[in-house]
């Protein structure tokens, strides 16, 4: 039992540690320019950010619709139905300290509303993604 335990526990912090880096990775993608968010929390600059992260694979059935769809999202639950709708793949990390990613990042991030998500982006050999700021902490 305590081996299933620990094996459990591993896993947990293996997914995390895999999660944060999945989100940081996008975030070194993201292009400069925002969507426009009309309602949503005003921009600041916090220490800490909740993510999601939305993605699909570039060339699959579902691209056109989600690249149209999620600039529209307006909050992470939006976002979660949106990424369940289109069978998207979902990273969410609650715990993205700001300063620890490059300065272009967290200049693009402080601007963004809380609800708000990046334009779609990705390599040209990769998935489509977007990040949606669920809150800041």
């Amino acid at each position: 039992m305590a081996k299933a335990k620990r094996m459990h526990t591993h896993f947990l912090h293996t997914a995390r540690a895999f999660g944060a880096l999945v989100i940081a990775s996008a975030l070194a993608l993201t292009a400069p320019s925002v969507v426009a968010a009309q309602g949503q929390t005003e921009p600041g600059e916090p220490g800490t950010l909740h993510l999601l992260q939305l993605s699909v694979e570039r060339g699959s059935e579902v691209e056109e619709d989600f690249k149209e769809r999620a600039v529209q999202v307006r909050s992470c639950e939006e976002a979660r139905l949106l990424g369940v709708e289109l069978s998207a793949k979902m990273v969410e990390n609650q715990s993205v300290k700001l300063v620890q990613l490059p300065e272009r990042l967290q200049a693009l991030l402080s601007k963004m509303a809380t609800g708000q998500a990046t334009p779609p982006f990705g390599a040209d050999d990769g998935p489509i993604r977007v990040l949606v700021i669920c809150n800041r902490f």
